[in-house]
């Protein structure tokens, strides 16, 4: 179970935040992707134009991804995508063939900007084939921002691939975003377009009537949809930045004891937010008996302490 979504303030700062929700068992930490060139799992080294930091963890000699901004300025989570999530059988002759998990990598190793991705999208193929590090066939969804704001949802299901452009900017788990912004002008009970979900929304603020997030993911697309429309943009970066991590902890699973004897369960290991503009990644860990110190990395700066280095960042 993830929540994400993006935010601007008015000193023009662009924002895509997020929680990471997985079992039990897995670690997660801040690591810094810079590095020549990249391994796709069904394809040859390919060269890296713009290194990256992010969330993620080591499986083996490999490093899984989560979320990240490059040196361009763009974002990517990831999310999971059960049930819904299908992908392409067999390899294509003609496109460069990626598993769910190479997508990440290749949307921040390679691409500047939201439309260079949405333009380079048609040039590949999500197969369904383990990648590098395992065995296992993984259901995710992306959303994808940069330093204008724009924002870029991908999903691959059994009718297609979905590539939407998302005025709203916010994306939870299964169901498809289609129909969780379906829900939302449901619950908003309007279907007139932005500038009217955004007049209810803020009525919902207001009157304190914002839907409780539950750990159901279409519970918490409603919530952090409908604050986020409904409050008034941040002043500047710092307001942002407090507002974004306060959202975060509404939508958060928190850790019980009773999950350890459910392999399966899910809970919010971190909170991550990107900051395009200033290309600065705040992680901040809300696993049991850790702080929950806000980690503050400026990716300029990694680059010069760690020259062509990937490496976790602690």
């Amino acid at each position: 179970m993830c929540t994400s979504l993006t935010l601007s303030s008015l000193n023009q700062h662009q924002f895509l935040a997020r929680t990471m929700d997985v079992p039990v068992a897995e670690d997660w930490h801040v690591i810094l992707m810079n590095q020549t060139t990249w391994q796709p799992a069904l394809a040859p080294n390919r060269p890296v134009q713009f290194p990256f930091v992010g969330g993620g963890r080591q499986v083996a000699d490999q490093f899984v991804m989560a979320d990240g901004v490059n040196t361009a300025g763009l974002a990517c989570a990831e999310l999971q995508f059960p049930i819904r999530a299908k992908y392409q059988s067999e390899l294509s002759d003609s496109k460069l063939n990626l598993t769910p998990q190479d997508l990440l990598f290749w949307i921040l190793f390679e691409h500047d900007s939201v439309q260079a991705v949405a333009t380079d999208l048609a040039n590949i193929e999500l197969v369904a084939r383990p990648w590098l590090a395992g065995n296992k066939i993984f259901s995710f969804h992306w959303i994808v921002s940069d330093r204008t704001g724009e924002c870029l949802i991908i999903e691959s299901t059994k009718e297609g691939r979905l590539v939407v452009n998302s005025e709203l900017g916010v994306l939870t788990n299964s169901p498809d975003y289609p129909t969780h912004v379906a829900n939302l002008t449901t619950e908003l009970h309007t279907n007139n377009g932005l500038a009217a979900l955004k007049a209810a929304a803020s009525q919902r603020v207001l009157a304190n009537e914002i839907p409780m997030a539950t750990n159901t993911p279409t519970t918490r697309f409603l919530y952090a949809a409908i604050a986020k429309l409904g409050t008034s943009q941040p002043i500047n970066h710092h307001q942002a930045v407090n507002w974004l991590f306060n959202l975060l902890d509404q939508v958060a699973i928190p850790f019980t004891d009773d999950m350890l004897e459910h392999a399966n369960y899910n809970f919010t290991h971190y909170q991550s937010i990107c900051d395009t503009t200033s290309l600065t990644y705040r992680f901040r860990s809300t696993m049991p008996h850790e702080k929950r110190t806000v980690l503050r990395f400026e990716l300029t700066d990694l680059l010069t302490r760690y020259p062509h280095q990937t490496r976790l960042l602690k």
